[in-house]
């Protein structure tokens, strides 16, 4: 509601609703009722437990769930080194041959 009241230059302070700073903006309802049909049908289909065009869901990103599936991506000889200074050496080594090797 900050846009069509800044551009119509209604303050704050003065007692207008939200549908009336619409109505005289020429912000058609409808277009507002569709909007907030496909919200909420997209909603409650999410909590069907459909699938969204995409494998991953919402926790995947979270960075527990990155930091652990990418330490688990490392090699075994790289997840057991028994010091920081190993573990960042073997990291290292890892690191460069998985992107310089020849496929």
């Amino acid at each position: 509601m900050k846009g069509p009241r800044k551009i119509l230059r209604v303050s704050w302070t003065a007692k207008k609703t939200n549908e009336s700073v619409l109505n005289k903006a020429g912000v058609k309802q409808e277009l507002l009722d569709t909007v907030k049909a496909r919200k909420l049908a997209y909603c409650f289909y999410v909590d069907a437990g459909h699938t969204i065009h995409t494998t991953h869901h919402a926790g995947d990103r979270a960075f527990p769930v990155t930091a652990a599936q990418a330490r688990n991506a490392l090699p075994s000889s790289v997840r057991s080194a028994p010091s920081l200074l190993q573990f960042r050496r073997d990291l290292k080594t890892a690191l460069f041959q998985s992107s310089y090797s020849s496929p």
